[in-house]
C-alpha cells in the first residue's frame, strides 16, 4: 500500500501536530535561565534597561520559531485532507439491464437496473423514456444492497401484480409504486419498471429507444432496442 494514502495522510498529519505541541511544551517546561550574580544582572540592566528578565533565551526562541512553521504546515495538510476527502465522494452511478418491451396490443414496459457505487447518496428526481418524462404513478421499483442481477423479466400486460414479482429468473420481490423523488443510498441497487411509457407504439419494435435517469446532480442516458413482448 502506498505511504501517502488518504488515511495515512491524516494519521501522519495528526501525529506531526501532536509531536510538535509536545516538543514546545517540553522546551518551555524544562528551560531554566542561566544563573547569574546580582552584579551581573545589574550590569545587564544598565546596558539594556528594556531587557525582560523573564524572556526565553535565544536558542529556545529559535527552536520555537522553527517548530511553529512545522505545526502550521501540519494544520494546512490536515485542512487539505478534509477538502480532498470531500471531493473524492463523487457520484458513481451505473445503469444496466435496460429494456423496452412492446406487446401486440401496443401496451409497453421499460425497465432498468441502477447501481449507486459512489461515495454519495443520490436522489432520482426524473425519468424519461424517448425524451418524454414518465409519471411517477407508472413507476414501480425495488431497492436492495448492491447485487448482480440477471436479465430482467418482462412484466405481464394483463394486470401485472407487483407483489412477489419474479423480476429476474429465480428471484422475486415486492415492488413499490413511486409517489415522487426516489432516494438511493450509496452501495444500493434499484430495479425500476415503467408501465406504458408515452411515445411508444407497435411500430417502434426494433427501434433504438433512450432511457434517461436524472439525479440531483447529474443525468444518465442509455439506449436499447425495443423488444417484442409476449406473455409466458
Amino acid at each position: 500500500m502506498p505511504l501517502w494514502t488518504n488515511n495515512n495522510l491524516r494519521v501522519q498529519s495528526l501525529r506531526l501536530f501532536r509531536n510538535s505541541v509536545h516538543y514546545i511544551l517540553f522546551i518551555v517546561q524544562f528551560h531554566k535561565p542561566l544563573k547569574c550574580t546580582p552584579q551581573t544582572r545589574f550590569l545587564n540592566a544598565m546596558k539594556n534597561p528594556l531587557t525582560n528578565k523573564k524572556a526565553l533565551s535565544q536558542p529556545v526562541t529559535a527552536m520555537i520559531l522553527l517548530v511553529v512553521p512545522v505545526m502550521l504546515t501540519g494544520s494546512v495538510v490536515m485542512y487539505a485532507y478534509q477538502i480532498v476527502g470531500t471531493q473524492l465522494q463523487v457520484d458513481a452511478v451505473v445503469v444496466s439491464n435496460h429494456h423496452v418491451w412492446i406487446y401486440d396490443d401496443a401496451s409497453s414496459f421499460a425497465g432498468f437496473e441502477l447501481d449507486n457505487i459512489g461515495g454519495r447518496d443520490i436522489v432520482i428526481d426524473k425519468i424519461e423514456v424517448r425524451g418524454t418524462e414518465v409519471l411517477w404513478a407508472t413507476v414501480h421499483y425495488y431497492k436492495t444492497e448492491l447485487i448482480i442481477t440477471d436479465l430482467l423479466n418482462c412484466p405481464s400486460h394483463d394486470g401485472q401484480r407487483w407483489v412477489n414479482f419474479e423480476y429476474t429468473p429465480g428471484t422475486a420481490a415486492n415492488f413499490t409504486q413511486a409517489t415522487g423523488d426516489i432516494p438511493l443510498p450509496s452501495g444500493y441497487t434499484i430495479v425500476v419498471f415503467i408501465e406504458n411509457p408515452d411515445n411508444l407504439r407497435v411500430g417502434d419494435t426494433g427501434a433504438s429507444i433512450s432511457i434517461t435517469v436524472y439525479t440531483d446532480r447529474a443525468q444518465y442516458q442509455v439506449l436499447c432496442n425495443a423488444e417484442s413482448a409476449e406473455d409466458a
